[in-house]
């Protein structure tokens, strides 16, 4: 996806589709870990002006492995 090479996240970020809102979405992952929910929302303010644009938000991995199997699902 252009938005990932754009910022060079190639190395550090995965994507993933999904249906939300009533229409397709792509979500790109940070691979990194992070210790609390609340340690990985305080890096949203570290992020580049246009990413945080974006609307990052932080997710576990439970939620996020569970949104891909319903999307896979309903496909």
């Amino acid at each position: 996806m252009q938005y990932v090479k754009t910022h060079a996240l190639q190395d550090q970020a995965c994507l993933y589709q999904t249906l939300k809102f009533g229409g397709t979405w792509y979500v790109l992952l940070l691979n990194i870990d992070f210790a609390t929910r609340q340690e990985a929302l305080s890096i949203v303010n570290s992020l580049p002006p246009e990413i945080i644009a974006a609307g990052p938000f932080a997710q576990s991995s439970l939620a996020v492995q569970r949104e891909i199997l319903v999307t896979d699902e309903n496909n």
